[in-house]
């Protein structure tokens, strides 16, 4: 039953569709709720910012996972070393399961072999947990029966994935939801101040044209902005070629 559930909890996680296309369809259904017209405008209004809110979360979570620079759980199940006063010291062992499935045990190979991931020395906060985690703790904000669904997928399926194959300690997750919460906090503020008010009346006059673009926001979330990451890339090497 063990090497079964393994194989479960790596097809979820590993699966954009399974993993975070339930939270992109959240989104999705929210945009197209309300049955008055003022209440569509609130909605989307406030679904902008919360996606507006969850790339902060992103940013800041990238930024502090380098600067703390620890390895994941799984690294540090091998002997792992760090430079301190121009001496190697080793990190604490810790003890973690490779689940018996096909991309835990590629990435153990890999890890016994010596070879270790930029990625993997950023384990402390939690991209994840921040990213989905602001957008769930906002969807209960925008339409709390939506939300639930949201924030119960987030916690009980894509966040216990990290932990289950060795990619993150609860610390980890923890710290990312408070970053989330905090960020999702201070962007509330905006719509306070009604800042994007004239954003929002533009989506209801140009509907069909601003349903389709929330659209592709809510597939990029659901691919946990990986495309993204790859067009910042190519638009990089794209401005660096043009300045050479």
């Amino acid at each position: 039953m063990l090497p079964l559930f393994d194989q479960l909890v790596a097809m979820v996680s590993t699966n954009d569709l399974l993993k975070a296309g339930p939270i992109g369809a959240c989104l999705v259904a929210v945009w197209v709720a309300g049955r008055k017209a003022e209440e569509i405008r609130l909605y989307r209004r406030r679904l902008l910012l919360v996606l507006m809110a969850a790339l902060c979360t992103v940013m800041t979570t990238k930024v502090a996972s380098r600067y703390f620079a620890y390895p994941r759980p799984y690294v540090l199940s091998q002997t792992a070393y760090r430079v301190s006063n121009d001496q190697l010291v080793a990190y604490p062992k810790e003890e973690v399961r490779t689940p018996q499935a096909e991309d835990s045990l590629e990435r153990r190979a890999k890890l016994e072999a010596g070879f270790i991931g930029s990625n993997d020395w950023e384990s402390f906060p939690s991209d994840h947990a921040g990213f989905f985690g602001c957008i769930a703790f906002g969807l209960l904000w925008v339409y709390r029966p939506i939300g639930l669904v949201a924030m119960g997928w987030t916690l009980l399926v894509i966040l216990p994935g990290k932990l289950l194959r060795g990619l993150h300690r609860p610390a980890d997750l923890l710290a990312g939801l408070a970053i989330a919460l905090v960020v999702l906090l201070l962007w509330r503020l905006v719509d306070r101040w009604r800042a994007l008010e004239t954003l929002g009346r533009w989506c209801e006059q140009w509907n069909a044209m601003a349903t389709s673009m929330f659209f592709l926001m809510a597939m990029e979330v659901a691919s946990t902005l990986d495309h993204l990451q790859d067009f910042a890339l190519a638009a990089r090497g794209i401005v660096r070629t043009m300045m050479q």
